[in-house]
């Protein structure tokens, strides 16, 4: 529900950039310009933080006791397992969001945020039981800050980082380079439908 809020009240302003593996995926999909990137990344950090001690402040202290909001690698797998599903989940993150940014899904807008909303929700049902589903170093970080808990903390950096940069990476070079042929052979058969 809040990425369905953001996007939908935000989306047309700034890009929703709330996540900064994505932003950093935008940056190689050229979407984003890397003096862009440097406020963003400020915002999205001390967003998150901001926002974690508001709810600190607001909630009784009950609600800490488990580590409200507090990503952890589940005992049941290992920390390099925790990782891969942290890789996986944010690149398949950054793989929707980088269709969601194509410019061939530029007139498909009017349900973005809900596509994505969903797309996020079921990502979560899947890894959350794992690692927490964190696909945001900005959102594990804030958490870890003011509770000072940094057990296996880099798996939230370190994973959701490396997959976004591996999606961005192979949408750019396999499906941008394909929508580049596919315009060139669209190109060359207009001209020889004129010929």
């Amino acid at each position: 529900m809040k990425t369905w809020n953001v996007v939908g009240i935000f989306g047309h302003i700034s890009g929703s950039h709330i996540n900064p593996q994505l932003t950093m995926a935008s940056l190689i999909l050229g979407k984003t310009e890397p003096l862009e990137v440097f406020f963003y990344l400020m915002g999205q950090f001390s967003g998150a933080t901001t926002g974690y001690v508001v709810l600190w402040t607001v909630l009784p202290d009950e609600t800490y006791r488990n580590g409200l909001c507090l990503n952890t690698v589940n005992g049941n797998i290992t920390v390099c397992q925790g990782l891969i599903v942290e890789i996986i989940s944010t690149a398949t993150l950054t793989l929707a969001c980088a269709s969601i940014w194509d410019a061939k899904n530029a007139r498909k807008i009017d349900s973005i945020s809900l596509r994505l909303g969903l797309i996020i929700a079921v990502i979560a049902m899947v890894a959350g039981p794992f690692t927490g589903a964190s696909m945001n170093s900005a959102r594990s970080f804030a958490p870890a800050l003011i509770n000072n808990l940094w057990e296996n903390h880099w798996v939230y950096w370190v994973g959701p980082t490396f997959g976004s940069i591996v999606a961005a990476v192979i949408y750019r070079f396999l499906f941008e380079h394909f929508d580049d042929m596919d315009r060139e052979q669209t190109t060359e058969s207009v001209v020889e439908d004129r010929l």
